[in-house]
């Protein structure tokens, strides 16, 4: 669940930890 929600994160760019 964590690795998709990674996968989607930068595809999203709204939860973007890694980003922040």
């Amino acid at each position: 669940m964590l690795r998709f929600r990674v996968a989607a994160a930068p595809a999203a760019g709204e939860d973007g930890p890694d980003q922040d």
